[in-house]
């Protein structure tokens, strides 16, 4: 098995910071998929995604907040517009419903709840 990413999809909370990490800030997860490593494999993150490290939280009691991925990778907040920007040049493949899948996936997301908050993607590799 290679790098296996799951986007998390959510609110960006700027004024939240982490109880055990204030130097990073909160991402309520909306949604997630599963999506094959070809678009968003180890170098995904340019330098600014990476100014951008947050917390979340996972499956369990709610209390631990993770800050980086099963791989050690630092979870940062990638703007969702650059993130369809990706999918859309992938989406059309047929070999790759799921990246398909994504992009109508945050596509509603940012036309939804997004008119609301400051939407953002996580990549979660596991």
């Amino acid at each position: 098995m290679g790098y296996e990413p799951r986007l998390y999809i959510g609110k960006v909370h700027l004024t939240v910071r982490g109880l055990h990490n204030p130097n990073k800030f909160f991402f309520e997860q909306v949604a997630s998929i599963e999506v094959p490593g070809i678009l968003f494999g180890n170098n995904y993150l340019d330098k600014e995604d990476k100014k951008n490290a947050c917390f979340l939280f996972l499956d369990g009691d709610g209390d631990q907040e993770v800050i980086d991925d099963k791989y050690g990778r630092k979870l940062c907040v990638i703007p969702a517009k650059k993130v369809l920007d990706e999918l859309s040049g992938f989406a059309e493949l047929k070999d790759y419903p799921m990246l398909f899948a994504a992009q109508q996936l945050l596509n509603a997301i940012i036309n939804g709840v997004g008119r609301f908050y400051d939407i953002g993607v996580v990549i979660y590799g596991h």
